[in-house]
């Protein structure tokens, strides 16, 4: 349920920030989700630390389901040629 509420939200900012150069910007965001993440199922297990959550969520092929917003970017076909 977590998981799919924040795609919720990390789908809106994708749609927003679809267009133009804002690779960088779409990667930190992806890395502070994935720690933020990490963090709450650490706390949700009741360990301490970030490092339970990260593994849980490493060893997890599709990362919980987790989008990734990293290499989302697109260009318009109109202003590629600019």
């Amino acid at each position: 349920m977590v998981v799919q509420d924040i795609n919720g939200f990390l789908s809106e900012w994708d749609a927003y920030f679809r267009y133009g150069n804002s690779t960088q910007q779409l990667n930190a965001l992806d890395r502070f989700v994935f720690w933020r993440l990490s963090r709450f199922l650490t706390w949700k297990y009741g360990k301490r630390g970030y490092r339970c959550g990260m593994a849980q969520l490493l060893e997890s092929r599709t990362r919980l389901g987790l989008i990734h917003l990293a290499g989302t970017v697109r260009y318009d076909a109109a202003h590629a040629g600019r």
